[in-house]
């Protein structure tokens, strides 16, 4: 994905739709007094971390990102403590002291190994450290041009050697690395304006404005450099696709006249915590 305005833009509306999916909490963790150090991994314009540092004061918590600018310390408050990663946060890492929480949250597609980034996470927690990985799936209408780019993409991103998918969000992960009390949290987040219940439709009307603004910027890059399984795509029919399936898109969740004709379509958000063992 791109690191400009606009996709800044963009994460800024997906972290409220993560915290309303959550009733309102930062995190499925428990946050005590004896958790005094967070990472957030791939923090990006940074609002989960900063939210953190504001929400529990006692902690220090540290953002790293690839690309994406920081935002100022004064706008979280002296505990927060943002730092760019110019190798692209991949392991290893030199942290001076270890993290009793590291968080990361939409990584699908950054990292070509899962094991090794586990490996690197359980090794900078402290004893009874946790990690918690978030993350959503969502599936495309079965509509043509909808399809036909999800499929592309998908291909194009295993292609590239850094797959999409939330296939890193298994148990089996975390297990390997060395977790245990390994948990998961769904919640179901409506695509759209169809829920009747008008907080469930503030909720929905603010992800579909985060899916379709991301889905040339999620196209673009993969398929013109990477390709699906037959050939490279040009740019305009990429952007051609794109468009023909952010109209199939707009009918499917809102409907002709704002009636929601697509009932129930919903995008999966998913937490998993996994704990380093206090004898570790």
């Amino acid at each position: 994905m791109p690191c400009d305005q606009a996709e800044q833009d963009r994460l800024t509306i997906l972290h409220q739709v993560f915290v309303h999916a959550l009733e309102g909490k930062l995190t499925t963790t428990k946050i005590t007094p004896m958790t005094r150090r967070i990472l957030d991994l791939g923090t990006g314009p940074g609002h989960w971390a900063v939210a953190m540092a504001q929400q529990y004061p006692h902690t220090d918590v540290v953002g790293v990102d690839m690309a994406h600018k920081p935002p100022s310390t004064s706008e979280a408050g002296p505990s927060f403590n943002p730092y760019v990663l110019e190798s692209e946060a991949q392991p290893g890492w030199h942290f001076s002291q270890p993290f009793d929480l590291i968080h990361l949250r939409n990584l699908a597609g950054s990292f070509a190994y899962w094991e090794d980034v586990y490996a690197e996470i359980y090794k900078n927690l402290a004893p009874g450290g946790c990690v918690e990985v978030a993350d959503l799936e969502l599936l495309p209408p079965e509509m043509t041009s909808s399809i036909a780019l999800y499929l592309a993409g998908m291909q194009a991103s295993y292609k590239s050697g850094r797959p999409l998918g939330t296939f890193y969000m298994h148990p089996t992960y975390l297990e390997d690395a060395g977790f245990k009390d390994v948990r998961t949290t769904s919640v179901n987040v409506p695509v759209g304006q169809w829920p009747e219940d008008e907080k469930q439709k503030k909720i929905g009307k603010m992800f579909l404005v985060t899916f379709m603004e991301c889905l040339e910027a999620f196209s673009l890059r993969l398929l013109t450099k990477h390709g699906d399984q037959e050939r490279l795509w040009t740019a305009e029919e990429v952007r051609e696709t794109v468009e023909a399936g952010k109209k199939e898109i707009l009918e499917w969740s809102e409907g002709f006249g704002g009636e929601g004709r697509r009932e129930g379509w919903c995008a999966n958000f998913k937490w998993i915590v996994g704990r380093k063992s206090k004898n570790a």
